[in-house]
This record gives structure tokens, sequence and C-alpha cells, in this order.
């Protein structure tokens, strides 16, 4: 549980950011830049957003993402629907 909640804590995504590259050293678990680092810190090697407006993107949690890449990943998918995500906005 201890090594699950320090790697939780390492995870960060800049929110000013949104076409920062994802930290491929972090996901191999060696970057050692930290908060520094100009790279995202997400557990996965994507990260799916979506630009609700000018200024907000949204970021999809590591479940929805799993959920969004599955099927962009299968070649045999023409056509897939979010009907099964469910995402609440809080202000």
């Amino acid at each position: 549980m201890e090594l699950f909640f320090l790697y939780v804590s390492t995870v960060h995504i800049h929110q000013g950011s949104p076409n920062a590259p994802i930290c491929s050293d972090f996901i191999l678990g060696k970057c050692k830049k930290g908060f520094k680092c100009p790279g995202h810190h997400c557990p996965l090697p994507f990260l799916w957003q979506y630009k609700l407006t000018e200024d907000y993107i949204w970021r999809f949690s590591v479940e929805d993402n799993v959920k969004l890449e599955k099927p962009y990943c299968d070649v045999m998918v023409e056509e897939c629907s979010a009907s099964s995500f469910q995402i609440s906005v809080e202000g």
C-alpha cells in the first residue's frame, strides 16, 4: 500500500500544457526530475483529453483512458460509442 501511495503521489499532468509529451522515463520508473519534468507523469503511455472550451481541457480517469484506448487500438473496430462513461464535472 505504501508503494502505491508513493507512485500515485508522483503522478502529475501539466494543466497549462496539454500538448506536453508523456514522460517515458516516468513510465519506466527512471525519471528523477519530479515536478520539474516538462513531460506528463501519468501511469499509462497514453493520455486522452477533451477540449471543452478554449481554456479548459478535460482529462479522463485512468479507467476511462483504458476504455477509450482499447477500441481505438483495435483494427477490427470501425466505430465506437462512449455510452459506458460516467463523467462528472465538478466546479
